[in-house]
């Protein structure tokens, strides 16, 4: 592989890692509003 050929792997690479955080982050705000509903809190807080 040449070097433009790995940093285009790196990239890909890294978008896989911020595609599974956001996934991840979303999961959590799920959570959190869901925490919020059974325990009558407003949602922005």
């Amino acid at each position: 592989m040449n070097e433009l050929e790995n940093l285009r792997e790196r990239i890909d690479t890294i978008d896989k890692e911020l595609i599974t955080l956001f996934e991840e982050r979303m999961n959590v705000v799920n959570d959190i509003a869901e925490y919020k509903i059974n325990n009558n809190l407003p949602i922005l807080n």
